[in-house]
Formats: structure tokens, C-alpha cells, sequence
């Protein structure tokens, strides 16, 4: 479990930040609009503009962009946070400055389908007595499913069941699909990816899922990561959970590289522990006894860094296919 945060872990640039933005609190919406749109646009990539006044950009305060939304809101008394602590430990030492009326704050929600249990717990602790809330969905549906705060740790790695008035479903191929009220009419003079998006009905959320003996589902991958490997079907990120228990691997995933007899085969990318050393014989040898036979990793190629996006830390998936054409495989034939 993450600790609570200690004092010397919150950035100087956090509190330096804080103190510069207090004079701008008259105009906390517009600047709260403003930075939120940032969030989503990536429009003011120069500068913040707020109340009449320029805010330079540094680096931190670029990548913890939604750290300032949040100062804003809570200098003004608001009682809830959305969509904001879903990213890293790193975020959180950041907003834990900015929340100089945590008096006022009640919800500390998060949006993401990545969201760990280390992460939530980090949550709870840096903001005590708050409830925190996983909802999932998107531009083009709107709400899709929400795990309460009665679940947050009893159904791990979940994004709860559909929420009201929402129904779900998967397809064959594992793909979440979404029916609701509050799903979009269409893509703005796009027919043809309006009709894709919405065939049958139902929106097809692109996200591969899971669903218990209770209802409560939960997003294992893309589908366009799903890895077609000799007429099978294999999930990425349920592979990805197998690889990175090896007790030499200090981060993993895996993907599916071209081959010209099976389609794909899985590969896994591994990142090494110091002083660790791992084959792909041994790997296959971890995997066999969680896996299916089609499901283990054939190769292994060996990287410094597993690359993921900078908000929400999601493997690059093709970036590893495409790191698997100048890195050498191991395989254990």
C-alpha cells in the first residue's frame, strides 16, 4: 500500500505555484474553465491566461495541469474533485498541497479504467475522509458503469456495474457495448463512423471487458490491442498481469508481432530488476501455469523502459511492435 504523503515529498514548485496563483482566486472559474479545457484541448500550451494575467508554463506545471484546477476549486470551498487523482503517485504529491480548505472537500472521484489498488489507496490516505468513486465512460456515451465507495477495495481492478439507466454488454469478441439516453446522436458530419460507432444500436466503446457473476465489470484492453494468434483471441493485458509477477521482472507487457504462419505471436517486453537476469524459456515456463498454452509468450525482448502514455500510463502497444523490429527476441523455439 502507498503511504500518506510526507510534507518533504510535496514539490517546491507545487507551493510556490500555490502562492502565486492566490491572487488570481477572484477569477477561479474562468480560470478553472480555462485550465480544464487545457486538460482536454491542449490549447494553451504557451501560457495560462486567467483574470487578465500570464501565467509562464514550466514543465511541472504543464504535466500537472489539472493540479491548478483543482487549487482553484477548493480555495473556493467546492466539496468534490473528479477525474484528477486517476494518474500517479507523482500527481497526488502535487495536489496535496493545493488543498488548503480540505475542510470543504467530500469526494475525491477518479475516471480511469487503470486505476490500481495502490492508487486508490494512495487516494484515501492523502485525502482522509473523503468517499472516492470510479466511474467509467466516455465523450460519446456519457456515464457508462460507476463503482461506489462500498466497493472500491472488495471489487479490485472494476468499474463497477452499469450505472442508471445504462445497459451493457459485450460482443464476441469481449467488446463493451453501451446503450443509454445519454449516448451522442452521432461524430459531426462523419456518417459513416457514426454508423461504425453505433451499429446495431448499441455504442461500441472499443474497450475489451469483463463481466462477473454479479454484474460489475471491468476493462482488460483494447480492442485493436486484442493479439490474433493462430485463430485465437489473446487479451493483452491479461498476459501483461502474469508477465509482471516474475519475480525478475520490474515492469512488463506484452504485444502481438507480425508472423507470417500464425498471424501474431505474443511477445513480452520486459524491463529486468537490477541484477536480474530472465529467457524467454524460463518466462514461458512462469506463464505456462496461469496461462493458457496460446496465451504465453513465444519471444522475449529485454527493454530499459516499457513505453507508456504520460496521463494515464497505458502501454504503447504498437511502440512495442515496433521496438520488436530493431531489439533481438530470445525464444526458447
Amino acid at each position: 500500500m502507498v503511504p500518506p504523503l510526507p510534507a518533504e515529498d510535496i514539490p517546491a514548485e507545487a507551493r510556490e505555484l500555490k502562492d502565486e496563483l492566490a491572487g488570481m482566486l477572484p477569477f477561479a472559474p474562468i480560470a478553472s474553465l480555462l485550465i480544464e479545457l487545457d486538460a482536454r484541448t491542449g490549447f494553451l500550451d504557451c501560457f495560462t491566461h486567467a483574470g487578465g494575467r500570464k501565467l509562464a508554463k514550466s514543465p511541472e506545471t504543464k504535466r500537472n495541469i489539472l493540479a491548478v484546477l483543482i487549487a482553484m476549486a477548493t480555495n473556493l470551498g467546492l466539496a468534490r474533485m473528479s477525474e484528477a487523482c486517476g494518474v500517479s503517485y507523482e500527481m497526488l504529491a502535487w495536489t496535496a498541497e493545493w488543498y488548503v480548505r480540505e475542510d470543504t472537500l467530500r469526494d475525491a472521484n477518479t475516471g480511469t479504467s487503470a486505476t490500481t489498488p495502490e492508487l486508490l489507496h494512495a487516494i484515501v490516505d492523502t485525502f482522509p475522509g473523503t468517499r472516492t468513486t470510479i466511474t467509467y465512460g466516455s465523450t460519446e456515451a456519457g456515464l457508462a458503469c460507476k463503482l461506489g465507495p462500498e466497493d472500491l477495495f472488495a471489487k479490485p481492478a472494476s468499474v463497477g456495474p452499469p450505472g442508471i439507466g445504462v445497459y451493457c454488454g459485450l460482443d464476441d469478441a469481449g467488446e463493451l457495448l453501451v446503450r443509454s439516453p445519454y449516448l451522442m446522436s452521432g461524430y459531426f458530419r462523419n456518417p459513416e463512423a457514426t454508423e461504425e460507432a453505433l451499429a446495431g444500436g448499441w455504442f461500441h466503446t472499443g474497450d475489451l471487458a469483463e463481466r462477473d457473476d454479479d454484474g460489475y465489470y471491468s476493462i482488460v484492453g483494447r480492442v485493436k490491442d486484442l493479439i490474433r494468434t493462430g485463430g485465437e483471441y489473446v487479451a493483452p493485458a491479461e498476459v501483461d498481469v502474469v508477465v509482471q509477477a516474475h519475480p525478475a521482472v520490474a515492469d512488463g507487457a506484452v504485444a502481438g508481432v507480425p508472423h507470417p504462419d500464425w498471424g501474431e505471436v505474443v511477445t513480452a517486453f520486459v524491463v529486468l530488476r537490477p541484477g536480474q537476469a530472465l529467457d524467454a524459456a524460463e518466462l514461458r515456463r512462469h506463464c505456462a501455469s496461469s496461462l493458457a498454452p496460446y496465451k504465453v509468450p513465444r519471444h522475449l525482448v529485454l527493454l530499459d523502459e516499457i513505453p507508456r502514455t504520460g496521463a494515464t500510463m497505458q502501454v504503447q502497444r504498437r511502440r512495442l511492435v515496433e521496438l520488436a523490429r530493431d531489439r533481438p527476441a530470445t525464444s526458447d523455439g
